[in-house]
Parts: structure tokens; sequence; C-alpha cells
């Protein structure tokens, strides 16, 4: 489980971790990747579970789950 690590440190620090997590993946590593960050998320997963307050709303392809979570957070923001 990698927890929101993209978000702390400097962009150094930042790629190394990525490039890190992407190695996992590419070695058949199964890897739950928590993040807020939506480019992380379409860059780094092969699919993507949007929760909110415990519950599913949206699970599939990364790109649809993040294109309707911005849709969702334009029409409520």
């Amino acid at each position: 489980i990698v927890d929101e690590v993209l978000s702390v440190g400097d962009e150094r620090f930042q790629k190394k971790s990525k490039e890190g997590i992407l190695k996992l993946i590419k070695g058949g590593i199964t890897t739950v990747f928590v993040s807020h960050n939506l480019k992380d998320i379409e860059e780094i997963c092969n699919r993507a579970l949007w929760l909110h307050h415990g519950q599913v709303v949206e699970e599939g392809e990364p790109e649809m789950v993040t294109r309707r979570y911005r849709k969702e957070m334009n029409q409520n923001g």
C-alpha cells in the first residue's frame, strides 16, 4: 500500500518514488496506490477506485474515473 508518497519530498524524491512504484507494478507486485493526485493515478494505475465516505462511487479505467471525478468536483465546487 502506497499512501500519498508522491505528495511529499522534493521533485527528485517524487521521481525516484514513482519509478520505484512502476518497477514494482511491472514486476507483477500488486500495489494499492492511494492519492488525490489525479495525474499520478492516470500515469501509474491500471484500475481506479473512487471512494466517498467509504462508499464506492466509481470503479474502472483510471482516465474514466478521474474524468467523472473532475466533472463532479467542477459541478459541486
